[in-house]
């Protein structure tokens, strides 16, 4: 089961995504969870991966999505925190060309400020 967590902060809401994202319900509340988010006066996003353990391209089409929503409305999301696997599927797919990958929180929360 697939579980949320947002912190918000001045400059970016933070959603912590742990589980597993194959295409089905899980995905789909994913969409759902970031959509609700983006609604919120926060004009940016970072999502946290450090609790993800699969990721299939159906949730990278999710990620897709709500990030060309963001940059339709002036805001950025970004990722951080994701496995070396799951890393390697967005640079396989190339969506690290689009999509900004931070290694920690930290780092993500810095960059997007600096923006």
């Amino acid at each position: 089961m697939s579980q949320f967590k947002l912190e918000e902060y001045p400059q970016a809401n933070i959603l912590y995504l742990s589980g597993q994202f194959t295409g089905d319900d899980d995905t789909e509340a994913m969409r759902k969870q970031i959509n609700e988010i983006s609604k919120q006066t926060n004009e940016n996003l970072i999502i946290d991966m450090s609790g993800v353990s699969f990721f299939n391209s159906t949730a990278i089409g999710v990620i897709v999505s709500c990030h060309a929503h963001y940059i339709k409305t002036n805001g950025k999301l970004c990722i951080c925190n994701a496995s070396q696997a799951i890393e390697n599927i967005f640079d396989i797919t190339r969506v690290s060309q689009v999509i900004n990958l931070y290694p920690t929180t930290e780092e993500a929360l810095k960059k997007i400020a600096e923006h």
